[in-house]
């Protein structure tokens, strides 16, 4: 019986570093599933706004004219303009939007602020000169990585915006 045991021992030693190897192995294929499913999701965030910027150049190519993504009538020479806007979607709160959306701002030099609202959207006041916005709005679609967003309407304002970019934590409609 003991002798039984002792082969037992030994066969269980030399299988360890084996074992050891494997799931060292395991450990560093599941590291790169995680990373190329991550990237994965990056390039199919990007092919989507791709493919709404696409949608939304033929669009604007059929109408003749265009919302924000047309300067009509040479508003890049005007100066600084505001715009109000609505982001609403499946996942557009607790996804760290309006902190996403602050960096990108400040990035660009947009000046306003930014809030949740109660019925579920983000609302914005960006102020800003036309190409820094038009920069911002094309990022909009996207948002920050877990964000789903649906809808992005925008409207001009004539209101102006204190300098710098904020977080508001009031949430009326």
């Amino acid at each position: 019986m003991e002798s039984t045991m002792g082969s037992l021992k030994s066969r269980i030693k030399t299988r360890i570093p084996a074992l050891r190897w494997r799931d060292e192995q395991l450990a560093k294929h599941a590291r790169r599933i995680k990373d190329l499913k991550e990237k994965n999701a990056a390039l199919e965030a990007k092919n989507r706004a791709l493919r709404r910027d696409l949608q939304a150049a033929q669009g604007a190519a059929a109408a003749g004219s265009g919302g924000p993504g047309a300067a009509a009538s040479g508003d890049e020479a005007v100066g600084p303009v505001g715009w109000r806007v609505t982001l609403s979607g499946p996942a557009v709160h607790g996804v760290g939007f309006r902190q996403w959306l602050k960096k990108n701002a400040l990035g660009e030099n947009v000046d306003g602020w930014v809030r949740n609202r109660s019925d579920g959207k983000v609302e914005a006041l960006l102020f800003g000169q036309w190409p820094d916005l038009e920069r911002v709005h094309a990022r909009l679609h996207n948002g920050p990585r877990k964000a789903e967003v649906t809808r992005v309407s925008i409207r001009r304002v004539d209101t102006r915006a204190r300098p710098g970019f904020r977080i508001r934590d009031d949430r009326r409609v």
